[in-house]
């Protein structure tokens, strides 16, 4: 909660890292990992374009339907609040 709408860079890191290191089926099976995905769009609210790099690195993780809902919440988090209602 520290670093809500901070974009720190060392927290995105290692974020991104727990979340490359996971196998494929703990993806899929764990729904604890998707507190992941929301600590990674916190890290971003309210900042909008600032968050367009992690979007693209979240493109890393092997496994499709959770990259693209990683993506998606980091998306929807940066964009909230800014009322721009064609990005949320």
């Amino acid at each position: 909660m520290i670093y809500v709408g901070t974009c720190d860079e060392d927290a995105a890191q290692s974020i991104l890292q727990t979340l490359m290191e996971k196998e494929q089926k703990d993806l899929e099976e764990n729904s604890f990992i998707r507190i992941f995905a929301l600590g990674l769009g916190l890290l971003f609210l309210g900042k909008q374009d600032l968050a367009d790099a992690t979007i693209a690195a979240t493109a890393i993780i092997e496994n499709v339907q959770f990259s693209n809902f990683l993506a998606l919440v980091v998306e929807t988090c940066a964009y909230s609040g800014s009322g721009n209602v064609l990005k949320i």
